[in-house]
């Protein structure tokens, strides 16, 4: 079932929309996911590796189009992409109730509840219009804002993989791997 799109007024006064994404957002998609990536600290890719071609990128938000199980909303203001979170379902019948969750915000951004609205409003979707069951994601473990985020929704500490990243080519990082079980 589509994502009804919703509007909502920022702790810093601004009016964002949350929607899905569309084949058209692609290229500006892309742009937004690279300025992310490299403001942050808690995104596994390092300078220059996040490269999709355009074709690559409609093909990716097609799949959540096409799949009842997976969901890619946008949050824009004034008519440009500030933020993104999806679900990626599995496809294997037999994890068909799980998803992946993502999700990134330009820096200029975080701190003023779009983050919270994104995953609010996914996770009510899951609720009510998906065969999701369980929502799963991997986070740093020194991501302490992203980590009380996800808690506040419910997500739960399931595991942990002991320096599984490594930045710059010496420092290790654990990862943490969380689930909010839905149904």
């Amino acid at each position: 079932m589509k994502f009804r799109t919703i509007e909502s007024v920022l702790k810093n006064g601004k009016t964002i929309v949350i929607r899905e994404a569309q084949i058209s957002d692609a290229p500006e998609l892309i742009t937004v996911v690279k300025e992310y990536i490299e403001e942050s600290e808690f995104i596994p890719y390092t300078k220059g590796e996040f490269n999709p071609t355009l074709e690559e990128e409609e093909k990716w938000i097609q799949s959540f189009i096409d799949n009842k199980n997976s969901l890619l909303l946008v949050a824009t203001h004034q008519g440009r992409i500030i933020g993104n979170i999806d679900f990626s379902g599995l496809q294997q019948k037999i994890m068909y109730h799980t998803a992946r969750l993502g999700m990134g915000m330009l820096s200029s951004w975080q701190g003023y509840g779009a983050g919270s609205l994104l995953l609010e409003n996914a996770i009510k979707w899951a609720k009510n219009n998906s065969p999701l069951e369980i929502i799963y994601l991997e986070a740093y473990a020194n991501n302490e804002a992203g980590l009380a985020l996800y808690k506040k929704y419910g997500f739960v500490e399931s595991g942990k993989r002991p320096e599984i990243f490594k930045v710059d080519n010496k420092t290790y990082k654990d990862e943490i791997i969380m689930i909010l079980r839905i149904k």
